[in-house]
């Protein structure tokens, strides 16, 4: 590798906020696995929202409040 690249940004952040931000967007139910995913059903319960796992289906979906 040449020492004068640009180095990548092993950083998932970007990944973790556009999927929150998918989440947050859908009234359909979604799912989803890996550490990304998870992180941010994680992030996400932690701010108030409530996500709930129905495991019939093997979806989450929002509560409406």
């Amino acid at each position: 590798m040449n020492r004068d690249s640009k180095r990548i940004n092993p950083s998932l952040r970007s990944r973790i906020e556009i999927v929150k931000s998918a989440i947050r967007g859908t009234n359909n139910m979604f799912d989803g696995d890996g550490y990304v995913f998870k992180t941010a059903l994680k992030e996400l319960k932690h701010e108030g929202l409530n996500i709930v796992y129905d495991r019939k289906a093997a979806v989450y979906y929002k509560e409406a409040k």
